[in-house]
């Protein structure tokens, strides 16, 4: 690989953490939030994740678009018998490169379940 396509991965990368970091970020505000008796911190806290991501498909698995360009970051998964989210995966990528596992711990992978859990995919999939 050479030394500018090592920088795009790497700034790819990086932009996968900056994702990341603020999905925890959210999931953490919320959580507080649903600790506390005010609604309305609640429904902003839930609102700001419905309204992160750019786009929330549905194909065989579910994939959750975070940010596009160079780079572009994504959730993907698998739904359980349910129709509920029940893996997730960040991936990075940058121009015109393959999409890459973003290397997470089974806490990060968790965190990331979460998060996903809060769209309502049977929406997206009467849309279709």
């Amino acid at each position: 690989m050479n030394k500018e396509n090592e920088e795009e991965k790497n700034h790819a990368k990086a932009q996968a953490e900056a994702q990341f970091l603020s999905i925890k970020e959210m999931l953490e505000t919320l959580e507080k939030a649903e600790e506390g008796e005010d609604e309305e911190a609640k429904e902003k806290a839930r609102e700001i994740i419905l309204n992160d991501p750019l786009e929330v498909k549905i194909e065989r698995q579910y994939i959750i678009l975070l940010c596009t360009g160079g780079p572009a970051v994504r959730i993907i998964g698998e739904f359980d018998e349910y129709g509920e989210p029940d893996t997730a995966r960040l991936q990075y990528q940058d121009w015109f490169t393959p999409w890459i596992d973003y290397s997470q711990s089974a806490a990060e992978k968790d965190t990331l379940l979460e998060y996903a859990r809060h769209f309502y995919f049977e929406e997206l999939e009467e849309q279709k």
